[in-house]
């Protein structure tokens, strides 16, 4: 139920794994970081996975900005798990 979904997404030993398989997908270079053309290179690749169009610069900054939470010019981890439990969290609500 969406009760325990909510509760699931806001519980770290649940959601940390995911996170940070993702996270360790979208980092390339395995630096602990996320950078911006690692960012547009995994937006694209889920773009076509989706059969959507693929994004553009404009897109790609504007997520890019959103992530990076502390503005150092790369996403960390904290960041990118904030990032994917807001969205997780606004798709459970919209249920």
């Amino acid at each position: 139920d969406k009760k325990q979904l909510m509760a699931a997404i806001q519980n770290d030993l649940i959601i940390y794994p995911i996170v940070k398989d993702a996270f360790e997908q979208a980092d390339k270079n395995k630096n602990g970081f996320i950078e911006r053309s690692e960012l547009e290179a995994c937006m694209k690749e889920i773009s076509k996975k989706l059969g959507c169009s693929k994004p553009d610069q404009e897109s790609i900054e504007a997520e890019f900005k959103k992530l990076d939470i502390n503005k150092d010019g790369v996403i960390d981890i904290k960041e990118f798990q904030s990032f994917v439990r807001k969205n997780l969290l606004s798709i459970v609500e919209g249920l």
